[in-house]
C-alpha cells in the first residue's frame, strides 16, 4: 500500500473544471488500494462536504484574499480594493497560487508530523504552488512529480504576454522542472512548450469511468427545447480568438427561413462575447443566453440540444506549441452526453490527430476560415429529421483510454518510488 499525497488547488465540491483531474487520479490511486490525502484549498465559509472515504483525507488550507477567488465573499469597498490588489499581482505572474503558498506550505508540516508520503502530485494551474511543493519535497527528501494542465510561460491564453514576462516566467518554469522526478501534463505540444530537460510523460484528459457516470446522470432531466428548430449548445468560456464569429458568419449566409430554424443556447462566464459576435451579424434572436450555471445545469442544457459546439480557435493565429496542444475536454463531455459535435479547429492542432488516433465518432472539425463547410453542415442538419437522442456507447471507449494511461504512469511512480 502507497501513501500518495496530491496538491490541487481545486477540488470537489468546489465545482470548476480544474477539480477533475486531481479526481480522476485520486479516483485510480483509491481502486490501487493507495490511501490518499488531498491537499486543496477552504472557502471562507467552510461550506465544504468532503468525501466521506475511508482511505482519502482532505486537508483545506485557508487563502489570502477569498474574495478574489470566491467572489460571493466580497463585502464592501475593502473587499474590492483587496481584489484589485490581488488582481494585480496574479497578472503580474500570470498565476494566482500566491494566494495559497503560505496555507499550503503550513498543511504540509502539519501533515508530515503524522504520516510520510511516498509520492506527491502537484496539479496546477496553479503553478505557483509547485515551488512550495518543490521546497518540501527537497528538505524531506520526498519524490514529487509536476503536473501541468496548461502552459504557463507560453500559455496562449495569457492575461500580457510581454518578452519580459514570457523570460521571467520561463526562468521560474525550468527551475522548477529541473528539481521534478517526473513531469506530466495533458497533450503532446503543451509538453514541448514547457521548455523542460526532462521529457514529460503525457497524460490526455480523458474521463474516467466515475466521471462519464456524472455527466450522463447529470444529464437525465434535460430541458425540452423547441423540436421543429435545430439547437446548438456551447458550455464555457470563450477568449480572443476563441469566440463565435466564424459560426455567426455562417449563419448569417444562410437563407433567412433557414436562420429562423436554428437556436444557440450559450452557458458561460463569457455572455457579453458571446453576445458581441451575434450582435456583431445581426443574430441577436438566434442566441439564448442562459448565463453562468452549475456543471450539472450546464450538462443538462447541452443534453437537450440537438449538436454540441465546441471552438478550439476561431481566428488566424500565430503558431505555437502551447496553443496548437490545446485538447478542449468539452469535446468528452459532449460525446458523453451522446451528442454530434460541431468543432471549429484550425490545421496544425493535435486534437485532429488525437481525434484521428482514438477512432473518435460524431466529431465534424472544420478549419474557420472554411465557412462553406460550416454553412453546408449546418443547412443539411436543419433538413435532416435530427433525433435529439444519441448513443454514448462510442464515447464510453474513452475512458478506456484513460485507465491506459494510468498504467503508463503508475509504472513512472514505481520506477520514482523504487
Amino acid at each position: 500500500m502507497r501513501e500518495i499525497w496530491i496538491v490541487a488547488k481545486w477540488f470537489p465540491p468546489i465545482n470548476t473544471i480544474g477539480a477533475e483531474r486531481p479526481k480522476k487520479l485520486m479516483n485510480y490511486f483509491r481502486s490501487k488500494g493507495d490511501l490518499t490525502t488531498i491537499f486543496t484549498i477552504a472557502r471562507p465559509s467552510g461550506a465544504e462536504a468532503d468525501l466521506l472515504l475511508p482511505d482519502v483525507a482532505v486537508r483545506r488550507s485557508n487563502v489570502l484574499v477569498s474574495e478574489y477567488l470566491f467572489r460571493d465573499e466580497q463585502k464592501g469597498f475593502g473587499s474590492r480594493l483587496k481584489i484589485l490588489a490581488a488582481q494585480i499581482v496574479s497578472t503580474l505572474f500570470d498565476d494566482s497560487g500566491w494566494l495559497w503558498m503560505l496555507g499550503l506550505r503550513s498543511d504540509l508540516k502539519k501533515e508530515i508530523c503524522n504520516r510520510r508520503p511516498d509520492l506527491i502530485i502537484a496539479t496546477g494551474r496553479p503553478f505557483l504552488t509547485f515551488f512550495v511543493v518543490a521546497a518540501f519535497c527537497k528538505k524531506n527528501r520526498i519524490p514529487f512529480i509536476l503536473d501541468y494542465r496548461d502552459a504557463w510561460a507560453n500559455n496562449p491564453h495569457a492575461t500580457y504576454n510581454t518578452r519580459i514576462r514570457r523570460k521571467m516566467i520561463s526562468w521560474m518554469e525550468r527551475k522548477l522542472n529541473l528539481k521534478a522526478d517526473a513531469i506530466t501534463t495533458v497533450s503532446q505540444m503543451t509538453a514541448a512548450s514547457l521548455g523542460s530537460a526532462k521529457k514529460p510523460l503525457v497524460v490526455y484528459n480523458f474521463p474516467d469511468a466515475n466521471y462519464a457516470n456524472e455527466v450522463i446522470d447529470s444529464a437525465r432531466e434535460a430541458p425540452a427545447f423547441d423540436r421543429h428548430k435545430l439547437t446548438l449548445a456551447f458550455a464555457g468560456t470563450l477568449y480572443p480568438g476563441r469566440d463565435f464569429d466564424p459560426i455567426c458568419e455562417a449563419l448569417k449566409s444562410l437563407p433567412v427561413e433557414i436562420q429562423e430554424g436554428i437556436e444557440v443556447h450559450y452557458c458561460g462566464n463569457s455572455a457579453h462575447r458571446a453576445l458581441s459576435s451575434f450582435r456583431k451579424f445581426g443574430l441577436e434572436q438566434i442566441i439564448k443566453n442562459h448565463g453562468q450555471l452549475s456543471k450539472k445545469e450546464s450538462m443538462r442544457l447541452v443534453a437537450g440540444c440537438d449538436i454540441a459546439l465546441s471552438i478550439i480557435a476561431s481566428d488566424n493565429f500565430e503558431p505555437s506549441d502551447a496553443l496548437q496542444g490545446v485538447i478542449s475536454t468539452k469535446i468528452f463531455d459532449y460525446l458523453l452526453l451522446g451528442k454530434e459535435v460541431l468543432n471549429l479547429i484550425p490545421d496544425g492542432f493535435e486534437f485532429r490527430e488525437l481525434a484521428e488516433s482514438v477512432k473518435m465518432q460524431n466529431v465534424s472539425s472544420f478549419c474557420p476560415t472554411d465557412l462553406d463547410g460550416v454553412r453546408t453542415y449546418l443547412e443539411k442538419k436543419t433538413r435532416e429529421n435530427f433525433s435529439k437522442k444519441s448513443s454514448t456507447q462510442a464515447a464510453m471507449t474513452l475512458v478506456g483510454q484513460w485507465e491506459q494511461q494510468m498504467r503508463v504512469l503508475d509504472d513512472t511512480i514505481e520506477s520514482i518510488i523504487r
